[in-house]
């Protein structure tokens, strides 16, 4: 099986103040739509500072996830679909005898 690669657009804006350099950072989906203007003000926010800031900088740059993060993702995607599965043993919408329901089909007995 080929391993298969994420990747995210990591935006990140930097301000230069006298006591320093300082960062913030936002990760988004890179098939997502995103408005750089929209990001500047979120990053600059968070600076609490403002896009048109002279000392203020942002950019963006796509990275790849690393496999352990992604590995991890896949390891709880499989325990939450088995969790689901062992709730649900026949893997179909049963609805429980004791339940106080509403379903059409369950209260005409065609469970």
């Amino acid at each position: 099986m080929s391993e298969k690669t994420y990747r995210i657009e990591l935006y990140y804006g930097y301000q230069e103040c006298e006591s320093g350099i300082y960062h913030a950072f936002d990760a988004v989906d890179p098939q997502g739509h995103h408005d750089d203007e929209k990001m500047a003000v979120k990053l600059s926010d968070t600076l609490d500072t403002t896009p048109d800031d002279a000392n203020f900088h942002y950019n963006s740059m796509h990275i790849l996830l690393p496999s352990s993060i992604v590995a991890r993702i896949r390891a709880d995607a499989v325990n939450d679909f088995l969790t689901s599965m062992a709730k649900n043993k026949d893997g179909g919408d049963h609805i429980p005898e004791e339940a106080d329901c509403t379903d059409h089909d369950h209260q005409e007995g065609n469970k």
